[in-house]
């Protein structure tokens, strides 16, 4: 599935509410994953950029000004299928409503 991936503006605020606010994100990805678990690891610098690997469909022109991203971390959205969630400390929490 597409994975829309959103990092927070203000990095390390924490897990949004159940209803997360657009304003406070920006879109930074669309990354090819089978689920969100893997679409984290995807969005991870681990041995090397992630906005430079081969399941990133789609980067916004800010990352690509910048010539790289943050990782996904605790706080920031995924949107695929028909889910919207949060990065938890452990896992993903579901947000009930959002536009994105």
């Amino acid at each position: 599935m597409k994975v829309s991936v959103f990092h927070a503006v203000n990095f390390g605020y924490g897990t949004p509410s159940k209803f997360a606010d657009p304003s406070e994100y920006t879109a930074v990805a669309v990354v090819e994953a089978v689920d969100f678990e893997e679409a984290f690891k995807l969005t991870n610098n681990i041995d090397s950029l992630w906005c430079e690997g081969e399941a990133v469909v789609y980067l916004s022109a800010e990352v690509k000004a910048a010539g790289g991203c943050r990782s996904t971390s605790v706080g920031d959205v995924m949107v695929g299928g028909c889910n919207t969630v949060a990065v938890a400390s452990f896992g993903f929490d579901l947000i009930d409503k959002v536009v994105f």
